[in-house]
């Protein structure tokens, strides 16, 4: 359907995926596809080359457990499939209102294998 392949919200992922079809679960393309579909390439302000999503909402919004996100990421990672930038929480060694410390929360980036899109 021509009309859904020019919609902004539909996810197109390049035919040499299914050159890992025996090397990839369920799991694994569910993951990509959703990694895939936060993925603006064409946003020329800023850096938005990566997904930035939580295990909650990964969990949530897939209907997969935490242990089969963090399994599968690692599969798409051996694969070398799929990057994953990790953030470790921070301090700002600045203080709110109630007198406690602040601290920052990245989520991690998951970058895919430019041949995939």
């Amino acid at each position: 359907n021509s009309k859904m392949l020019d919609s902004k919200y539909f996810t197109q992922m390049n035919m040499k995926l299914f050159d890992y079809i025996e090397e990839i679960n369920e799991h694994d393309f569910r993951l990509l596809f959703y990694y895939k579909s936060h993925i603006n390439k064409k946003d020329k302000e800023s850096d938005r080359s990566f997904c930035f999503v939580g295990y909650d909402t990964l969990s949530s919004n897939l209907k997969m457990s935490k242990k089969t996100i963090a399994s599968s990421n690692e599969n798409l990672k051996k694969l070398k499939l799929l990057k994953i930038e990790k953030h470790k929480l921070e301090t700002t060694f600045e203080y709110d209102e109630n007198d406690e410390m602040k601290f920052d929360r990245y989520n991690n980036h998951y970058r895919l294998k430019d041949e995939l899109f």
